[in-house]
């Protein structure tokens, strides 16, 4: 097994697509997709695996397409129950996607909420000058 390069925390509310984006990432699929999308060649992927509920959280590692760099990522569940325990794993990591969908208006709020929490742990006070970029 290679060493680990960096390690990643990967949030977001429950059913926001979390582990089935990182699955299309470990099987190259995503990957490929982004090719196929900005060199306009359809692809029609076959592979079909089946996604459950993420219960607390699970470790998984993907090599970074190009730098054959191993990612640890720790896939947590996004249930109300479950978030505070996000926060653990805050001064451990050195990288945070908070997967957001965007189809589901009505949590919308829920996820503004979460991510001014996110801001204020002082684990990623230097995140917050960045996002007020962005916000």
């Amino acid at each position: 097994m290679s060493t680990i390069a960096y390690s990643c925390l990967l949030i977001g509310l429950d059913n926001a697509g979390k582990t089935s984006m990182l699955y299309n990432l470990k099987t190259s699929v995503f990957y490929n997709l982004l090719i196929n999308y900005f060199l306009l060649k359809p692809k029609i992927f076959s592979q079909s695996v089946e996604i459950y509920p993420t219960c607390g959280f699970e470790p998984h590692t993907i090599i970074a397409p190009g730098s054959n760099k191993t990612i640890l990522v720790y896939d947590c569940s996004g249930q109300g129950r479950n978030r505070d325990a996000w926060s653990m794993f805050f001064s451990e990591i050195e990288g945070l996607i908070y997967m957001i969908d965007s189809t589901d208006i009505d949590r919308l709020s829920i996820v503004k909420e979460n991510i001014e929490i996110i801001l204020n742990n002082s684990s990623f006070f230097f995140l917050k000058h960045i996002f007020k970029l962005f916000i």
